[in-house]
């Protein structure tokens, strides 16, 4: 039965390492590591054994002829683009906000909606970021239509970030 295969959860697969992610797609496996016992795992990316692959990024720019490529070996995929706008002192990998949202454009023009989907996470709130009750009043319609997700109330700190100006809100992390 084929399955869908979570891609970059981990790591930007879309933005740092699309050719090593093409050679394992022509390989037709690759071997992961499971996250709780340890072990490493075969993964097989036949097309028969791949209902769709699901890639989360914050920049496909540099995955574009990859996509090419995976849909011509008719593979299906859900592209979730995470962009956040957040400095460069938070970012410093990311493309500025106009090049992310050109990418998501020409991205949105190719495929369809159901295909390219945009996320905002982590929200963070620092001393480089707006103020929380400015954040959430510009808001964004894809924030002010999710439901069921947990709003960030202020009263954790991210004990693994150095910074103490900087809280991560993350779903589930809380």
């Amino acid at each position: 039965m084929p399955k869908i295969v979570s891609v970059s959860r981990r790591t930007d697969i879309p933005a740092f390492y699309g050719d090593w992610f093409l050679e394992q797609v022509r390989r037709g496996e690759t071997a992961v590591l499971h996250p709780y016992r340890r072990e490493k795992l075969l993964v097989s990316l036949k097309p028969e054994d791949v209902a769709a692959f699901v890639f989360w990024s914050k920049n496909y720019a540099p995955f574009f002829k990859h996509l090419e490529e995976l849909e011509r070996r008719g593979y299906n995929f859900v592209l979730f683009f995470t962009i956040t706008g957040l400095p460069r002192a938070l970012e410093p990998r990311v493309p500025a906000p106009a090049g992310t949202l050109a990418t998501f454009k020409a991205l949105s023009g190719r495929y369809s909606p159901e295909r390219v989907l945009w996320r905002y996470d982590p929200i963070v709130l620092s001393n480089f970021t707006p103020p929380a009750g400015e954040l959430w009043s510009r808001g964004t319609p894809s924030l002010k239509r999710r439901r069921g997700s947990r709003r960030f109330t202020g009263s954790r700190k991210n004990p693994n970030n150095a910074n103490p100006d900087v809280v991560l809100a993350r779903r589930g992390a809380y």
